[in-house]
């Protein structure tokens, strides 16, 4: 029984961060749904470590108050409407 799961949930409800990425970087816990789940539970700045996809990582610097990285994606994506929002 991989107990990875049940470990990730119990350290972001702890609000141990560390331990998250960790168990993250290891890839004990895997799945589309992981950064939805964190940017739920008001992890958004943790969910940027792991998502790749640069309008998903924009919404995620935005929901994460981070204002220089949501900046930085917005000039990779180079679309107006992102800019539109940045403002």
């Amino acid at each position: 029984m991989n107990s990875s799961e049940y470990e990730f949930k119990i350290a972001l409800k702890n609000k141990k961060q560390g331990e998250v990425v960790r168990i993250l970087k290891a890839g004990l816990v895997s799945g589309g749904k992981i950064v939805e789940y964190l940017k739920e539970e008001g992890c958004a700045d943790i969910a940027l470590l792991f998502e790749k996809d640069t309008k998903t990582r924009f919404d995620l610097c935005l929901t994460a108050g981070d204002i220089k990285k949501a900046y930085e994606t917005a000039l990779e994506i180079k679309e107006k409407d992102i800019f539109q929002r940045l403002a």
